[in-house]
């Protein structure tokens, strides 16, 4: 179980990171493309070093296989989510594993879902992740598609990923690590908003 649902809940976040949003909490403009939309620098590169050896975060400690845990042991109902673990894996390991900056995403899921696995689950997460899923896959099929070469993220898509990702933000506020983790991946996000297939493909390189 743990394995199974380790995708589940920072893997919206990576998608995120590939695929949403145009709004940010923060006006930083630290990551920017240049007048050919090819990326200069993310601001998750400030914080995950990609040839550090050590972990930061333990992958048993997956946020996601607590979620599906709490699901299992509430009898609750969210196939959105009990179904999602073979499209979350394929998103790991075709799209962010390809590259230097989508390892950076996948090290930054580790760290932070091993800061978040002893907070209290709200039913919101649930629904929210529940909602959200499905359109993580219609725009992961879009970027697996060899005839599209359009934008892969619209309105409805970056509205639900962006509030997801706030649910989050308001857990440990204390904890800067954990909230400036949380700030790059909303502003390397907002990089993407409008950006063709191609572009993203640049941007996880």
């Amino acid at each position: 179980m743990k394995n199974y649902f380790n995708q589940k809940l920072i893997y919206p976040f990576l998608m995120s990171i590939f695929l949403f949003v145009s709004c940010s909490e923060h006006n930083n403009e630290i990551s920017s493309f240049d007048g050919n939309s090819s990326l200069k620098i993310a601001s998750i590169d400030n914080l995950i070093n990609i040839n550090e050896n050590k972990l930061q975060g333990d992958p048993r400690d997956c946020c996601g296989s607590i979620l599906q845990d709490h699901i299992d042991q509430k009898n609750l109902t969210f196939p959105e989510i009990s179904n999602s673990d073979t499209g979350l894996y394929a998103i790991r390991d075709n799209v962010l594993s390809k590259g230097i900056r989508g390892q950076k995403y996948i090290k930054a899921y580790y760290e932070l879902s091993s800061k978040v696995k002893n907070e209290p689950i709200k039913y919101i997460e649930l629904t929210q992740l529940s909602s959200l899923l499905p359109g993580i896959f219609d725009a992961y099929n879009k970027f697996n598609n060899p005839n599209y070469n359009g934008v892969i993220v619209n309105t409805q898509l970056r509205d639900k990923a962006v509030n997801y990702l706030r649910l989050y933000k308001s857990k440990r506020i204390a904890d800067k690590r954990y909230q400036d983790l949380l700030t790059a991946l909303i502003d390397d996000i907002r990089l993407l908003a409008n950006k063709n297939k191609g572009q993203v493909k640049q941007f996880l390189q």
